[in-house]
């Protein structure tokens, strides 16, 4: 996906907060974990990524 692309993470956010989340960490893993980019794309802070990082080592992708 080019950078340049901008994918609305709140929209999908509210009709699937776990598929949104699941989509930022594939995201993030096609690209070698770069989370500049990742967060750039997908319109939101770096501490989302990393909270998302963080939700998803804890195994609770839910809200």
């Amino acid at each position: 996906m080019n950078p340049r692309h901008h994918i609305e993470y709140k929209q999908l956010r509210k009709v699937n907060p776990q598929a949104a989340r699941l989509a930022v960490i594939n995201y993030l893993e096609s690209i070698h974990s770069i989370i500049a980019r990742t967060a750039r794309v997908y319109g939101i802070n770096r501490c989302v990524v990393y909270d998302i990082l963080y939700k998803q080592a804890s195994g609770h992708l839910n809200d």
